[in-house]
C-alpha cells in the first residue's frame, strides 16, 4: 500500500531523488521494508524470526511484541501520554520499527550481546556481520554518523539508538572500547520540557556513573 505504484498510500514523495547509499533519513518505512524482506527470505512471520534468533537464545523469556498477550500481565507497565492520561493498548503494522515489550533487565541481556558483538565476540550473527552492523556507513552530520540501524557517535565513539512513540520512550547505547553500556525504558513519553527535563537528566546520571566505571577499569 505505502511502496508499490498501485498501493492505497502511494506517493512518489515517500522516495529520495538520491543514489543509494549517498545520503541519509531516519525511515521506520525503511525497518519494516527490511523486515518483510526477512520474511520473504526466512519464510515465516519477521515476529517469528526474531523470536527464534534472537530472544530465545539470549534467554529473553518475557520479552515479545505488544500485539501478543503479555507473559506476566501483573509486571507490565502502564504507559502514559504527555496530558497524564493512560496511553490505549495500541499496534501497528510497521512494527519491526519499535513495538517489542520487554524489561531493562532482558534487554541488558541484549545489550551485552551487542557489546560482545562489537567486539567480534558475539554469538547471533558472524563476526563480519557485526562489524558491517556497528561500522560507519554514512555521515549524518558533524556529532553522528549510521552503521546498520545504529548511530555512531564521533566524539565518544558510542553506539546508539532511541526512539518514542505513544506513552514510550526508550534508548540503548554502548561503547565497544569500554564494554559499558545504558539502557532508559520510559513508560511516558518526553514530548513536553517538564518530561523532557527528567529524562535528560536519568541520561546524564547514566553517563557520569558510566564514566566512574570506565575510570575504575583504568585502575
Amino acid at each position: 500500500n505505502y511502496l508499490t505504484p498501485d498501493g492505497e498510500w502511494y506517493t512518489k514523495d515517500h522516495f529520495k531523488n538520491t543514489t543509494v547509499g549517498s545520503s541519509y533519513e531516519y525511515s521506520n518505512i525503511g525497518a519494516a521494508l527490511t523486515a518483510y524482506i526477512v520474511e520473504i527470505a526466512q519464510k515465516k512471520p519477521y515476529s517469528e524470526y526474531v523470536r527464534q534468533t534472537i530472544f530465545e537464545p539470549l534467554n529473553m523469556i518475557n520479552t515479545n511484541w505488544d500485539f501478543e498477550p503479555p507473559r506476566n500481565p501483573k509486571n507490565e507497565a502502564i504507559p502514559y501520554l504527555n496530558n497524564g492520561d493512560q496511553c490505549p493498548k495500541y499496534s501497528f503494522s510497521t512494527y519491526a520499527d519499535g513495538a517489542i515489550r520487554s524489561s531493562g533487565a532482558e534487554l541488558q541481556k541484549y545489550l551485552i550481546e551487542m557489546i560482545q558483538g562489537a567486539n567480534r565476540k558475539g554469538t547471533l550473527i558472524s563476526q563480519n556481520s557485526y562489524k558491517t552492523m556497528f561500522d560507519q556507513i554514512l555521515d549524518i552530520d558533524e556529532s553522528d554518523g549510521i552503521g546498520i540501524f545504529w548511530f555512531v557517535q564521533k566524539r565518544l565513539n558510542d553506539r546508539f539508538h532511541q526512539g518514542s512513540g505513544a506513552g514510550i520512550t526508550t534508548v540503548v547505547s554502548f561503547n565497544p572500547r569500554d564494554q559499558l553500556g545504558v539502557v532508559i525504558i520510559c513508560n511516558h513519553e518526553t514530548d513536553n520540557e517538564k518530561q523532557s527535563t527528567a529524562y535528560v537528566a536519568i541520561w546524564k546520571a547514566l553517563i557520569k556513573y558510566r564514566k566512574l566505571l570506565t575510570k575504575d577499569k583504568m585502575h
